[in-house]
């Protein structure tokens, strides 16, 4: 079950009552002056921005030598090297269902990917 009414007017209903309680709950968060989302005097919506989080003392000189394992990846080549693996471009077609003109279509869908 999804939890969708039979009825499309019993389901606007349930959606209904659902949409008045969010927004009976949200009313209270609104017209606080220091909540973590009010409106301002013309009417605009102004949420405060959460504070960063502050990452432990060694993780910057971890995560640079966690980097500095893993291999530069040419992402052109690893494109051409999976489509071999799995010939997914062979499955792509013509959206209108015409024939390709080009012979080298895997080369211009490659590049189309990449785009």
């Amino acid at each position: 079950m999804t939890g969708t009414a039979l009825s499309a007017d019993d389901q606007l209903a349930r959606l209904d009552a659902e949409l008045t309680a969010a927004l009976t709950d949200l009313e209270p968060i609104l017209a606080g002056s220091h909540g973590p989302a009010r409106l301002g005097d013309d009417g605009q919506l102004i949420v405060v921005p959460l504070p960063a989080e502050q990452l432990p003392t060694g993780a910057t000189a971890l995560r640079a030598a966690a980097a500095g394992l893993l291999p530069h990846v040419d992402l052109p080549s690893l494109l051409i090297e999976v489509d071999g693996w799995t010939t997914f471009t062979d499955n792509l077609t013509h959206a209108g269902g015409a024939s390709p003109r080009a012979p080298d279509l895997r080369c211009n869908l490659h590049a189309a990917i990449l785009a």
